[in-house]
Order: structure tokens, then C-alpha cells, then sequence
């Protein structure tokens, strides 16, 4: 994680690329967790927010580079029951993301951008009636995913931001899903859809 890290002070440092602009970002997200089959937990969405810098690093004509450093907040609510009574546990999965977007820019309003999201995560926890517990030994460390989404540049320094990431790697596994009569095995991976605002702080 530490080299992730030296790519974007890299990347803020090598201004020999051309003129580059720094900002800061903030939003919303709608959180899920992915199964490999259907059955195991019942995952259902929740809602966490982000905020971060970035440094976005023309390339050429209508390409640029985004290194990002955000915290995040994913997860998802689960139902539980205790044979009495029913209740929706949330899990909390907090994380340090590095996005490295490759953005396209067909129109001066539209930047369409993608790449690699790499994740370190700093604190998981379940809340509810039945738990307040902490879930650092269930869920992996490490995430990986792909980002991909457009942003509306609605003023020079202002954009809207759009984008959903897609969960490679597995972040929990369960291998006694019964599916079908039979017990199988299930892995897990987060899913999050992003809305928020960007600023423009220098250039």
C-alpha cells in the first residue's frame, strides 16, 4: 500500500507532464456485497459516504491521469434472526482507496473515466440489536476492484461525479452454503455505486 501512495506524491511531483490540477471530493455511495451463488447471508444495501484528494495529469489531446486518495465508507445490512425475533445488522467496512482513472474527454463537459481501485481497510464492524461486534478477523484486509463512471463539469472548478465499482477480489468466503439441498461454497466481494461533488483547488 505504501507504493500506492509514493504513485500519487509521484504523480503531484512530475508536473513535466504538463499542467495539472488538484482537487478534493466528496460524497455519497450505495453500498452492496456480492455473492458467488445465491443463498448463504442476505445482503441488502446501505448508504456510506466518501471524501478524498486528487491530481488529475493531462496526457494527450483528450487524455488525462486521476490518482485518487479517498476514505470510503462500504458494506451492507444483513437480516438476522434469533428464532424470536428478527433485526438488520449493519456491517461497516471502512477503507483507504487508491483509484488510477484513465480519463477520456469526448466533450468539454463530459470526462468519461476508468481504471484499477486498490483498498486498504482501516476498521470493520457489525451494529444492531443483536451484535456491536468487531469483524476485522471475517472480512480480508486487501480490496480490489474496477472503477468506472463519467463526470458533468458543470462549472470550471466544479464537477458532478458518477461511478460504480465492481469487487475482484474476495473480501469474506463461506464454505458451507447450502444451495439446492447441496453445500457449497460462496465467496463474497463489494459492489458500491458513488454520487458526489469535486472541487478544483489549484492548477
Amino acid at each position: 500500500m505504501k507504493k500506492l501512495f509514493c504513485l500519487l506524491f509521484i504523480a503531484i511531483s512530475f508536473q513535466s507532464i504538463g499542467q495539472f490540477s488538484i482537487g478534493a471530493k466528496i460524497g455519497s455511495n450505495i453500498n452492496y456485497i456480492g455473492s458467488s451463488v445465491s443463498g448463504g447471508n442476505v445482503y441488502r444495501t446501505n448508504i456510506g459516504f466518501h471524501a478524498g484528494i486528487f491530481v488529475q495529469l493531462p496526457i494527450k489531446d483528450k487524455f488525462s491521469l486521476i490518482p485518487e486518495v479517498q476514505y470510503i465508507q462500504k458494506g451492507a445490512d444483513v437480516a438476522f434472526s434469533n428464532g424470536f425475533s428478527s433485526s438488520t445488522e449493519r456491517i461497516n467496512l471502512n477503507y483507504i482507496e487508491l483509484p488510477i482513472l484513465l480519463s477520456y474527454s469526448p466533450i468539454k463537459q463530459i470526462n468519461i473515466d476508468l481504471g484499477p481501485n486498490f483498498a486498504l481497510m482501516t476498521s470493520s464492524k457489525a451494529t444492531g440489536v443483536f451484535s456491536n461486534a468487531n469483524l476485522d478477523n471475517v472480512y480480508s484486509k486487501f480490496d480490489f476492484n474496477i472503477s468506472g463512471g463519467m463526470r458533468w463539469n458543470v462549472a470550471s472548478k466544479v464537477s458532478v461525479i458518477g461511478r460504480y465499482n465492481y469487487g475482484l477480489s474476495k473480501i469474506e468466503e463461506n464454505n458451507n452454503v447450502v444451495v439446492n439441498g447441496k453445500t457449497t461454497k460462496a465467496t463474497y466481494s463489494n459492489r458500491t455505486i458513488q454520487f458526489g461533488l469535486s472541487y478544483q483547488i489549484a492548477k
